[in-house]
């Protein structure tokens, strides 16, 4: 199936609120719009949490359900990929469905985690660093491997339009640009705070125009390249502790319906939206018991729901579900909170 074909199809089944269905582009899990009177949902006013996943602290289980989420990655509908790092496996949920199954269990020491647009899984392994591919299955199907003095701590990952995917390195302060077949084709950035560099480039997005997102981490920022490694700007203002914008950004992510970009703030405990020229659009979630602590990764599914990853300094970890979407497919009000232990995919 191809991928416009398959977007259609989960548009159809979400059953948005929609204004028309007018020509769309597909981009990885984003829609272009191609006129003034493309597919739009309608966007609510304060996103709704619909569910969340904590780890099982009860006397004498056997297992927790996740120990350390560090990214999360959609796969479709209300289906989406958590890299639990911690806990060496990569974690398959639906929300929907309430179901939690796990892949490559004691395989990986996942960071970062995309879905390429036949439904692979890319993870960064921080232990054996390098980028492995793997089928919803949990099948191993490739190991890209340029060497331990190339790939020093691989952390963000993503994926784009030409299936070329896109590493930072926190080891070396860069991003890395793979072929399709796992071959470097450029490597950009260094340590410092000039535009072009690095600091601590912990996760990495891309948005329709195939530029690169970038969380810069110790330079409070977001930074914007192009596929050449070429700077382009960036989101976030200010640099000292009172006047900075972001604490400490982790998670990038796109809207899928408007391209908005979506920085996880790990110390500010919050999700911020921008609109794609960078302007500061507001929160998407903020912290409190129906918000966010700690937030790690996030993404947004075709579904219209944000899933987003936390892990507090203390040990507590959380997957929670915020509808950013109205919806008409009977899951707008799932509100559950999940706790049984996962089970190995089959």
């Amino acid at each position: 199936m191809t991928g416009k074909s398959l977007f259609s199809k989960l548009c159809k089944a979400a059953d948005f609120r929609t204004k028309s269905e007018g020509n769309k582009e597909h981009r990885g899990n984003a829609v272009t719009p191609m006129n003034d009177n493309e597919l739009t949902p309608t966007r609510l006013t304060k996103p709704v949490k619909l569910w969340q996943l904590i780890a099982d602290e009860k006397p004498g289980a056997q297992q927790k359900v996740i120990h350390h989420p560090t990214d999360v990655a959609s796969l479709g509908m209300y289906t989406f990929a958590v890299a639990d790092s911690v806990g060496h496996r990569i974690l398959i949920i639906d929300i929907a469905r309430n179901i939690c199954s796990t892949i490559a269990e004691g395989q990986i020491w996942p960071n970062g985690v995309a879905v390429s647009e036949d439904s692979k899984l890319l993870v960064t392994d921080r232990k054996e660093k390098v980028i492995k591919t793997y089928d919803l299955r949990g099948d191993l199907l490739s190991i890209w491997d340029p060497g331990e003095e190339i790939l020093v701590h691989p952390h963000g990952i993503a994926i784009t339009s030409r299936g070329e995917t896109v590493v930072t390195d926190t080891g070396t302060n860069s991003a890395f640009i793979f072929s399709p077949k796992g071959d470097i084709l450029r490597k950009f950035g260094s340590k410092g705070n000039l535009l072009q560099q690095l600091h601590l480039p912990f996760y990495c997005a891309v948005n329709r125009r195939d530029q690169i997102l970038i969380s810069d981490n110790m330079n409070y920022c977001v930074k914007i390249f192009d596929t050449r490694g070429n700077f382009l700007g960036k989101i976030g203002t200010g640099n000292t502790f009172s006047q900075r914008q972001f604490q400490c950004p982790y998670g990038l992510s796109t809207d899928p319906w408007t391209d908005e970009i979506l920085v996880a703030d790990y110390d500010g405990n919050k999700i911020f939206t921008f609109g794609t020229d960078g302007k500061f659009l507001g929160y998407a979630v903020q912290a409190g018991s129906e918000g966010v602590e700690n937030p790690t990764g996030v993404a947004v599914g075709p579904c219209g729901v944000m899933v987003v990853t936390e892990c507090s300094p203390d040990g507590g970890t959380n997957v929670k579900a915020f509808r950013l979407y109205e919806s008409r497919d009977g899951n707008h009000n799932i509100e559950k909170t999940w706790t049984s232990r996962t089970e190995s995919a089959v």
